[in-house]
């Protein structure tokens, strides 16, 4: 049975993906953000990759299902 994806899971996923693209400039991605979008729009980036770091860095297990 496939387990369930919440809509966070398929965020990370779209966001590994679109990272991930070598072909992808990530310094004009950042630029064309600051640009363009909402200051809220790099705050909540910001929060994203804090999150990460964090999870990172934790050494506690997870008991949580991966594919």
């Amino acid at each position: 049975m496939r387990r369930i994806r919440t809509p966070e899971e398929k965020v990370a996923k779209q966001l590994a993906e679109i990272v991930n693209d070598v072909s992808i400039d990530l310094d004009e991605v950042g630029i064309h953000l600051a640009i363009n979008q909402p200051h809220i729009s790099y705050l909540r980036l910001e929060n994203v990759v804090e999150a990460a770091k964090e999870e990172k860095n934790d050494k506690r297990p997870r008991n949580f299902i991966t594919e």
